[in-house]
Order: structure tokens, then sequence, then C-alpha cells
């Protein structure tokens, strides 16, 4: 079990990239009142996100596709943080990059809970699979889930006609 103070993610990534846009912003404004380029300049945004990419989801994603699943959220939503609050729109196509990724594993996982919700032999089985559909449906993370759920039937059926 988790310790509650355990937020499932690393602290440590956040604060890097908070820490390195204000060292920018100081940069920028000590150039601006010396008139000078010896302010060091700081870690570069790029770099700090293409390490996390390597250590936390690429690392991750052969051993446990949950773990990559929660750095890739951590990563839209520090994407989303630079794009939308700090005004950083040059990391636009990198958020949309992983916001598609994460849509099509979502679109995936939604397709082998309904798969496997319609394949389940025992009552246990099929009630667990049927109160995370609920909890994904109320939870608002599948909106259009009427339509999808019934596409997912459909082409579970040809699946089994085929076979």
């Amino acid at each position: 079990m988790r310790d509650s103070s355990d937020f499932g993610f690393d602290l440590g990534f956040r604060t890097e990239i908070i820490n390195a846009v204000e060292q920018e912003n100081l940069a920028m404004f000590e150039r601006r009142t010396r008139r000078t380029s010896t302010v060091p300049m700081p870690k570069p945004l790029h770099r700090i996100l293409q390490q996390f990419i390597s250590e936390k989801i690429d690392a991750v994603v052969r051993k446990d596709p949950n773990d990559a699943l929660r750095s890739a959220s951590e990563l839209r939503s520090v994407l989303r943080d630079l794009v939308n609050g700090v005004k950083h729109p040059e990391f636009k196509p990198d958020l949309e990059r992983v916001e598609a990724a994460m849509n099509r594993i979502r679109r995936a996982g939604l397709e082998r809970l309904v798969y496997r919700f319609l394949s389940a032999k025992q009552p246990e089985e099929v009630e667990e699979c049927r109160q995370y559909l609920i909890e994904l449906v109320e939870g608002g993370c599948w909106p259009e889930w009427r339509t999808e759920f019934e596409a997912l039937v459909d082409k579970y059926c040809e699946t089994m006609k085929a076979s």
C-alpha cells in the first residue's frame, strides 16, 4: 500500500522544470539590466524533458505500462503548464504528440476492457469489469461511451464470427 504522502510521480521533475523557467527568466532580466552576456544560461527545458522521457517513459514502457502511462500523464501536465501557463508555445507540438499517444493508449485500454467484459466467464470478473466501466463513464473519462461501446461490441462480435 502506498504512503498517503506518495503522489505516484517524482516531484523533482516539476521542480526542475519550474527552476529552469525561473532561471531563464532571471537570466533574461539580468542580461537586460546589465547589458552583458556573461550571465550563465540555465539548463534548457528540452534537455530536461528529453531526460525525463528517456528515464521515466522509454525505460519503463517495456517493464510496466502503467508506470509509463503515469509518467506520460505527468509529462502531459507539465507540457500543458508550459504551453498554457508559462506561455512557451514552442512546446505545443510536443504536447500534441503526447496527447495523441495518450488518446491511442486510452482507446486501446478501453477496447481491451470491453473485450474482457464481453468474454468474461466468471460472475466476479464480469462484475469487476462492469464496475470499472461505470467508474470510467461517471468519471468523465469516456464521454462518447454509448456509441463507442456499441461499436466495440459489434467489432467483438465480428471477431467472434470470424474465429
